[in-house]
């Protein structure tokens, strides 16, 4: 069965306002039962909702400012135990502008080898206005 531009493009926005409206009142519904606590919930068909508490998790802050903040103190209260208490990572990531610098400083061919070992593919998607 074939259908016209018009009517996929319709259909798509019906369907993505149910998605969003569904969403939001399972956001909801999910909210109740974390209030009503930690524990299994079935209703009259078998359906289980299971309310879960996470542990915590030990780490900093992902924000850098915060993150300097807290190590600040937190190296205070290690003192010279800090290093046995925390592992040093290093990584690189590509400056913004990547390949408008790199052309700026590479030859062309060491700029295209560079891009194309770095480049990621993305898929197209649709966006619903």
């Amino acid at each position: 069965m074939s259908k016209t531009i018009n009517a996929l493009v319709a259909e798509g926005s019906k369907l993505k306002q149910t998605i969003k409206d569904s969403q939001a009142r399972l956001k909801d519904i999910e909210g109740e039962l974390i209030e009503q606590g930690v524990g299994d919930y079935e209703d009259t068909d078998g359906h289980i909702a299971k309310v879960i508490q996470p542990s915590a998790v030990i780490g900093l802050p992902t924000s850098p400012k915060e993150q300097a903040e807290t190590l600040e103190k937190v190296r205070d209260i290690c003192g010279d135990d800090f290093g046995k208490l925390f592992d040093r990572l290093i990584f690189f990531k590509p400056v913004k502008a990547m390949a408008e610098i790199a052309a700026a400083l590479l030859d062309k061919r060491k700029t295209k080898k560079l891009i194309e070992l770095l480049e990621q593919p993305k898929s197209a998607y649709v966006k619903w206005s």
